[in-house]
């Protein structure tokens, strides 16, 4: 969600100095964030993961833990590193370690989410020896933000008393379903998947998958097998976001980013289940209110065909008429605070 602000910002603030501090890889954010920017590798990790959707919490309170074992000391150090890069504002999705720095050197600072860290370890390690004192120090950060901008929809927030309440954000794309089925020499009889899984591997077993008569699916994953009815993302000349707009249906697991941008696409959802995670009701409601259905993740990660079925239930009609095309709630970026100059953008 933070690329559609940081492209709005800049739309507006020409003179925009911008540095992303995250995870994430440069290429992903090369295709989503338009202009130059600083990056900086981090190594903040929300939570640990097995998968796509199963999380290590041992290895999430063992590193949340070490985080916190001397946290003034890490503030202290994070607090430095600001001072060396002098942003004009802080803009964080959302780790609470950039939140508590900025307040320590006095730089106004923002957080942007639909979630946050504090109220998911909670849920994952919240019974765990030394949780009350790391969650106490979690809060404490994500209250020093000028504003937690939580963008609809969104998981509760009892922690987060500065949480106001902003319309959903989305990228929006191009529909190019004619040149996508002309490219790959599909008819319109035919179905057209999309793989959508946040780039963790290994979240579905591609090459077990049995062949589904009338499909054909696009994988954004890194491993795909070499067969006709799967072709890998990367080697077809348009953005991801454009294949989703463009594709009859999204298979994923629960996630803001791909959840909104399907609704603004007007594409169907097929979504694995992903019970524990805070955030998942508060998407998949929705979800369902307009064209989403629920599998197994173990049916959808092998391909079985109780699993794959429902996409054939909740697919989007293959003439391009697709219900909530006209007339859809246009995505919004509301209530950020605007400055010129420098922005440090932590998370992603």
């Amino acid at each position: 969600m933070t690329a559609p602000v940081l492209n709005r910002l800049r739309a507006r603030l020409p003179g925009l100095r911008l540095t992303i501090e995250t995870n994430v890889p440069r290429h992903w954010l090369v295709e989503r964030v338009r202009g130059p920017f600083a990056y900086i590798p981090t190594r903040d990790f929300g939570m640990v993961m097995h998968s796509a959707t199963e999380v290590d919490a041992e290895r999430s309170h063992a590193a949340y833990l070490d985080l916190h074992s001397d946290w003034s000391m890490a503030v202290a150090n994070e607090a430095n590193r600001l001072l060396t890069l002098q942003p004009d504002i802080v803009l964080a999705n959302i780790p609470h370690l950039a939140l508590a720095a900025a307040a320590k050197v006095g730089v106004p600072a923002v957080a942007l989410c639909s979630l946050n860290w504090a109220g998911i370890y909670r849920a994952y390690c919240g019974n765990r020896p030394g949780a009350d004192r790391v969650l106490v120090q979690m809060e404490e950060a994500y209250g020093t933000a000028r504003v937690f901008l939580r963008t609809l929809p969104a998981m509760p927030m009892p922690c987060v008393p500065n949480a106001q309440d902003i319309g959903p954000i989305a990228r929006r794309g191009q529909n190019r379903r004619e040149e996508v089925r002309s490219l790959l020499g599909v008819g319109v009889e035919s179905r057209i998947g999309l793989l959508a899984f946040g780039g963790i591997d290994p979240a579905l077993a591609l090459e077990q998958w049995p062949h589904h008569a009338g499909w054909l699916w696009i994988a954004g994953v890194t491993q795909v097998p070499e067969r006709p009815d799967i072709i890998k993302a990367e080697t077809l000349p348009w953005p991801f976001i454009d294949l989703l707009c463009s594709v009859d249906v999204v298979l994923t697991k629960p996630g803001y980013g791909t959840f909104t941008e399907a609704a603004c696409a007007g594409v169907a959802v097929l979504h694995s289940c992903r019970d524990g995670w805070p955030e998942a009701p508060c998407l998949v409601r929705p979800c369902h209110d307009r064209a989403g259905r629920t599998t197994a993740h173990r049916r959808l990660r092998s391909g079985a065909r109780n699993g794959i079925e429902p996409a054939a239930a909740c697919a989007t009609p293959s003439d391009g008429n697709r219900p909530g095309r006209k007339g859809r709630r246009r995505s919004a970026v509301r209530g950020c605070l605007e400055t010129s100059g420098s922005w440090l953008v932590v998370g992603c």
